[in-house]
């Protein structure tokens, strides 16, 4: 149960920290909702952006959980361990996992929109892959590690259309190479450089949002699928 935890929310001489980088993370990610839901009075590609929402909304849901449990175990790891039980310990890893995965796929299909069955057929992939990744962290690192460094390549492709996409495309290579970073999160060192980095990132996507609006520019998810 402790190697499932510290998957998790990372060494235990970190929670406390973990859990206000996270809870800034989130309070960045829900932030990157709100500006993109502006634009979404001003585009027909309604689909698109509800893709990139939701994606994000999904994302902020899995950073809350983990800034909550590692704030938990902070204050009284003991009693927290002894409340969560094995079943109780998978369940939130993989609802954790399963919610980056997913938001992370919705945000990067976004520009590769697919049929209903296609969504269901790849979402189950998806949680065979979060089963799995619970006892095998490296996993979601190198599944968001693939993901987030697609959608990177998806907003440099734009970058000639819009300048606003590189500083997009930089923002979601940031947050791929954290993942690389991660894997060697029992490494202090490490960790704390793919938690920095990785807020970086969204950091990044919500700065290219707020200086699009800014300036009257459409969001770079109303562009056409090239």
């Amino acid at each position: 149960m402790e190697e499932a935890i510290t998957s998790l929310v990372g060494p235990q001489q970190f929670y406390f920290e973990t859990s206000l980088i996270d809870l800034v993370t989130v309070g960045v990610v829900v932030a990157c909702v709100v500006m993109s839901n502006r634009y979404r009075r001003h585009t027909t590609k309604t689909k698109r952006h509800s893709l990139f929402q939701t994606g994000f909304v999904l994302i902020a849901s899995a950073y809350l959980i983990k800034a909550l449990t590692a704030l938990l175990l902070h204050v009284s790891y003991t009693q927290t361990t002894a409340l969560l039980a094995q079943p109780a310990v998978f369940g939130i890893v993989f609802f954790h996992h399963f919610l980056l995965l997913g938001g992370s796929y919705l945000i990067y299909a976004m520009y590769n929109v697919q049929s209903r069955r296609d969504y269901v057929l790849l979402f189950s992939l998806l949680a065979l892959i979060t089963w799995v990744s619970v006892d095998s962290t490296n996993v979601l690192h190198f599944t968001l590690f693939i993901i987030l460094t697609l959608i990177s390549a998806t907003y440099l492709k734009h970058r000639k259309t819009n300048s606003f996409t590189k500083i997009l495309s930089t923002g979601f290579l940031a947050l791929a190479v954290s993942q690389l970073i991660f894997v060697f999160k029992h490494d202090t060192y490490f960790y704390v450089t793919g938690e920095i980095l990785q807020l970086v990132g969204y950091l990044l996507i919500l700065g290219t949002l707020i200086i699009i609006r800014a300036h009257g520019k459409k969001t770079i998810t109303n562009r056409h699928h090239t």
